[in-house]
């Protein structure tokens, strides 16, 4: 499986408006639901469990880069956003 067939081309945010973790945990599910690679009634419990998961062990890698992840029964195949922070979150 290569990158591209998992990061929708309409998912990616060059420059995240979000100015903290959760924000740019909303904004990224949101581009998910543009681009069509998750269910816009899925949305609000997409966002919930993505930071639950990050409230339990973040996903952060250090040097500014973070892997939010989870596990949802309305996307049937994986999936992923990209957003780059110019400013850091």
């Amino acid at each position: 499986m290569n990158l591209t067939e998992i990061v929708s081309s309409g998912a990616i945010i060059a420059n995240l408006s979000a100015k903290d973790r959760d924000a740019a945990v909303v904004e990224l599910i949101d581009a998910l639901v543009t681009a069509g690679s998750a269910r816009a009634d899925a949305r609000d419990e997409l966002i919930s469990i993505l930071l639950e998961r990050e409230r339990k062990s973040t996903t952060g890698f250090g040097a500014g880069i973070a892997v939010p992840h989870a596990k949802h029964r309305s996307v049937k195949r994986v999936c992923a956003a990209v957003g780059l922070s110019p400013a850091g979150l």
